[in-house]
């Protein structure tokens, strides 16, 4: 702005902590400043922020090279999720559910049902908007029942 001889103008919405970005601005990042005297708070979640987006990428990519590594006759090895726990196979499911039918974005409590439901008995899970998995011998299948597309 200096070096372009344009005044700064001040937005007063920017002083209102009813928006959750100024309650950040105002009240969050001025003890993130006392916290970390030595650094700016800005710089350190910037840099957490990017290497959390590099995690986020090298995740996708190993969850594509292990659910191909799974697929077998249509469906995914169960004993091959059984092994694999965590981040890793909640990445597996969401990348087979969106590879099959779109996004869906699969909550902590449901990847913790799928984990306990692989070692059951039980040969069928009911998933949010319509989708089901099925135990059919040694393989997973991902079912829907149109409702998918519709909500």
């Amino acid at each position: 702005l200096h070096e372009n001889n344009i005044v700064a103008e001040h937005d007063s919405s920017n002083d209102e902590l009813t928006y959750q970005r100024n309650r950040v601005r105002h009240k969050v990042m001025p003890v993130l400043a006392e916290v970390w005297p030595d650094r700016s708070p800005i710089m350190a979640l910037a840099g957490l922020a990017e290497r959390m987006r590099e995690l986020s990428h090298f995740l996708d990519a190993l969850a594509r090279e292990k659910l191909k590594n799974l697929e077998a006759d249509e469906g995914l090895s169960i004993d091959g999720l059984r092994a694999i726990h965590g981040f890793l196979l909640h990445a597996i499911f969401e990348t087979w559910i969106h590879e099959e039918f779109g996004h869906y974005g699969l909550t902590f409590e449901e990847i913790s049902r799928i984990e306990a439901w692989l070692d059951s008995s039980s040969l069928r899970m009911e998933l949010r908007r319509g989708l089901s998995l099925r135990k059919d011998g040694p393989i997973l299948r991902l079912e829907s029942d149109g409702r998918y597309f519709t909500e």
